[in-house]
């Protein structure tokens, strides 16, 4: 990849689901690292993931190294093929027994003419050849909206139907009038369930009826039942139970509202001996831009409402919530747990804190924090944990990427010499792509050419991981000499 413009980027920080790389329109991701902590082994487990492209930048290779303490090897890797209209036609998925690569499982997809996928087939590589094991089958009406879903195994050289969900019914807005979830009994479909649904002209839904089967009918089971107010806001919603030949109430939920639609009371009541006690209550209060600030349940004993729990909110000036307070009621409200927020620039999450209320103070629980680079690039996540009452460090994951500047930049040829984490604050993974690396031998230099590390490598290792903990915070730069190529790349060290 000579026509690309490496972006090294990289800090060290944690993991959080909320935080996904969101990838600029000029950047591509080639490169992920995934860190656990082993607390019993004292030391890191890693896992590195890189990403390889065609023409369109679908992903076509995504290779699984793992780290052994002495060098990185190859683990796993999945292979993706497209059809013509860039709809996924294959998965293969291999594992490296450290000579070659041997097929483990892969997913065949087929599709209508309006792509719409009709088929979803997975198979286990067995004695040299694939077998099926099963495989989901989907119908579309002319509308494409899905009629049909059935999951089948592959038992004794055939398919058996599984499962299936019969959509029998759309009105004209593609809203949901039926369907029937079935199995498979041996030769024939058997009923479990149905549901029923029906909506005002207004597209809310006003009724749902649920129904079990039976070898030969259908029984009745619960009803929901919805009111709307004039701003189609939900007021009640009604839930009733068949008890052999009636329906009879069970729960009602009543909601208010104030002049900006916002949902501030619901009283929940159950039936009681023929009529509806009231059992719980929930207030809600807002600020002038309509967001929630306060979230109040009460509950009901003897006539009287009782304080259970409440959540209080805070908001930055761009709306957006940077603490969420919890607290039960105990003879006066009493902090449990909090949830602190910051986000980035453009509005996304960037750290969340949790921590918990703990003999009159404030202990952490967990934290998470991304860091972004200058084109809105996650680049690292960082999650810590608390164990033995101090945060400590769980997983890390860093995203490395490149710049385009050629369409041919996605096409998977491979970089002679790859280094990362770089910036990096304790340690630095060198990786040899090629072969023609022998007799590697690496040198580091700080920024006046002081020799400050050198390492010959074995000519059977490929990567190396190398103790940078010792080096002061700078710009250094990496010597990777074999025979008589030479290559230098530059080398961030960060604070400790």
């Amino acid at each position: 990849m000579n026509n690309l413009s490496t972006l090294l980027l990289l800090t060290s920080i944690f993991i959080l689901s909320e935080f996904t790389p969101l990838i600029a329109q000029e950047e591509i991701l080639t490169t992920s690292t995934e860190e656990s902590w082993n607390i019993n082994q004292m030391a890191w487990t890693r896992d590195s993931f890189q990403y390889f492209y065609n023409d369109e930048q679908l992903l076509t290779r995504r290779l699984r190294l793992r780290f052994d303490g002495v060098r990185w090897s190859k683990s796993f890797q999945s292979l993706y093929e497209y059809n013509a209209d860039s709809t996924e036609a294959s998965q293969i998925n291999q594992s490296w027994d450290g000579l070659d690569w041997n097929n483990t499982s892969r997913f065949l997809y087929k599709y209508d003419e309006r792509a719409n996928r009709t088929e979803r087939l997975n198979q286990k590589w067995e004695n040299g050849r694939w077998v099926n094991v099963y495989r989901s089958i989907s119908e579309y009406d002319a509308n494409n909206a899905r009629i049909l879903s059935r999951g089948e195994s592959w038992q004794d050289d055939a398919w058996i139907n599984s499962g299936q969900r019969v959509m029998t019914s759309y009105n004209e807005d593609k809203q949901v009038l039926s369907y029937i979830d079935q199995y498979w009994s041996e030769t024939y479909w058997a009923n479990s369930y149905q549901f029923f649904y029906a909506y005002d002209d207004r597209g809310n839904r006003i009724n749902t009826l649920f129904q079990l089967g039976t070898d030969s009918s259908w029984i009745n089971d619960r009803r929901d039942t919805f009111i709307y107010d004039q701003s189609d806001n939900l007021s009640t919603f009604v839930r009733k139970n068949w008890t052999d030949t009636a329906w009879v109430n069970n729960t009602r939920n009543e909601y208010e509202y104030d002049n900006n639609n916002n949902r501030i009371l619901d009283i929940r009541s159950n039936w009681v001996d023929a009529s509806w006690v009231i059992r719980r209550k929930t207030t809600h209060e807002y600020n002038a831009d309509n967001l929630e600030t306060l979230y109040v349940v009460q509950t009901k004993e003897e006539e009287e409402f009782q304080n259970l729990e409440r959540r209080i909110s805070e908001y930055n000036e761009a709306n957006r919530p940077i603490l969420r307070l919890m607290q039960n009621w105990e003879e006066g409200w009493q902090n449990t747990r909090r949830f602190i927020y910051d986000y980035y620039k453009d509005g996304r999450l960037t750290l969340v804190h949790r921590q918990r209320w703990w003999e009159d103070t404030w202990q952490d629980e967990r934290r998470s924090e991304a860091v972004f680079n200058d084109r809105g690039n996650v680049i690292s996540v960082f999650e810590e944990s608390s164990f033995e009452g101090e945060l400590v460090f769980a997983i890390r994951r860093f995203y490395y990427y490149e710049t385009l500047t050629s369409v041919t930049a996605f096409q998977e040829t491979p970089l002679e010499v790859q280094l990362f984490p770089n910036p990096t604050s304790d340690y630095l993974n060198i990786h040899f792509t090629e072969e023609k690396w022998s007799e590697k031998q690496v040198n580091i230099y700080d920024a006046i050419g002081k020799m400050v590390y050198e390492q010959k490598i074995e000519n059977t290792f490929s990567s190396t991981s190398i103790d940078l903990s010792q080096l002061m915070q700078g710009q250094y730069f990496v010597q990777l000499r074999s025979g008589n190529e030479i290559l230098i790349k530059t080398l961030q060290i960060l604070d400790k």
